[in-house]
């Protein structure tokens, strides 16, 4: 069965000049641009074949306020990183039946760094391009902290 449970709380609470604020909307946290979050009005790719952990990571995103593009297929994330321009992308080393460290290299020259995600801890030494990598199962905040991480460079 698959984990499910790997945003659970994603909404969270945050502190600021004006108390504590839910995080719930895109850039919820204040007209003030010193209260928002670092990663609000980032635009991010998501490449994960798994629709529950993408629709989790997506609504945990979104709820940063993350501008979230999805792509559950190798191709389909080939297709939106030649037409878009990211931020940030999320992607999975595994889909399925497919790596994705192609992407990885593809994403380097146009500047996008990759937070690379993986059950397997081989996988990490495998993606040394990648800016952060996350073992899965991981949390909400330890995406957080990765996303932070990479936007503070």
């Amino acid at each position: 069965m698959e984990d499910t449970s790997l945003f659970d709380g994603a909404r969270g609470t945050r502190a600021c000049s004006k108390g504590t604020l839910s995080i719930c909307d895109r850039c919820p946290m204040s007209d003030n641009d010193e209260d928002k979050p670092a990663v609000c009005g980032k635009s991010v790719l998501v490449v994960e074949e798994s629709w529950h952990v993408a629709n989790a990571m997506k609504s945990y995103l979104e709820s940063l306020g993350m501008v979230v593009s999805m792509a559950g297929k190798l191709e389909h994330a080939e297709r939106l990183a030649a037409e878009q321009t990211f931020e940030l992308a999320l992607v999975d080393i595994n889909l399925g039946d497919e790596t994705t460290y192609e992407l990885l290299e593809r994403l380097k020259p146009q500047g996008v760094p990759v937070i690379a995600l993986s059950a397997y801890p081989v996988a990490q030494a495998s993606a040394p391009s990648a800016a952060a990598f996350l073992q899965k199962p991981y949390s909400g905040r330890g995406l957080l902290a990765a996303l932070t991480k990479v936007f503070s460079r």
